[in-house]
């Protein structure tokens, strides 16, 4: 019987191949409504930045039962920007066997919505997932942002971009093959 890979041992799996600490964008149950909200600190991409910049946000806290919440929940506490020093980019197999052969990471764009995106990628590794072929096997690259390969945050869908061609040098860890079913489905 075939073995199928969670959310969470998907992102688990992603974060330990690409040496990442899963900061952030955690979740907890609001205390009396019970839904879910995000709590800690967020790291969103900031439109249209150049090169690429993240703001931090804190959404506060909720502690436990029977302690007082801190929560920042709608309007999170601004506490500046930092740079993006890693963008995460999901490939087929081809693909990547193609980018070991050329020596540089450029998209065919075959799955470009617009003719002017290049090369997309994404500020994190499980987003990156979406660029994974939707069946067969791909991996995840992590790679080195340099601010001669001009990426940047598009204003208009907040996705990281870049016309010129990434050496391959850039690409300092990648994930092992994942592999998925006709149905969409990670195997373990």
């Amino acid at each position: 019987m075939t073995e199928y890979l969670n959310r969470e041992q998907f992102t688990d799996r992603v974060h330990r191949e690409l040496g990442v600490k899963n900061e952030g964008n955690k979740e907890s149950r609001h205390p009396k409504s019970g839904y879910k909200i995000r709590v800690g600190k967020r790291f969103p991409v900031v439109p249209g930045s150049s090169p690429p910049e993240q703001r931090v946000e804190d959404h506060g806290h909720f502690p436990g039962r029977g302690q007082t919440p801190q929560p920042v929940m709608m309007l999170p506490h601004q506490l500046g920007t930092r740079p993006i020093k890693y963008v995460y980019r999901g490939v087929s197999e081809e693909d990547f066997q193609g980018i070991q052969q050329r020596g540089v990471i450029k998209s065919d764009e075959r799955g470009n919505i617009a003719c002017d995106e290049g090369t997309c990628a994404s500020h994190d590794p499980f987003s990156a997932a979406s660029y994974l072929p939707f069946r067969g096997p791909g991996r995840i690259l992590k790679i080195k942002v340099h601010p001669e390969d001009n990426w940047q945050v598009d204003p208009r869908d907040s996705y990281i971009k870049t016309q010129n061609p990434i050496p391959l040098d850039r690409v300092v860890r990648h994930t092992g093959v994942f592999n998925k079913d006709q149905m969409g489905r990670y195997i373990q």
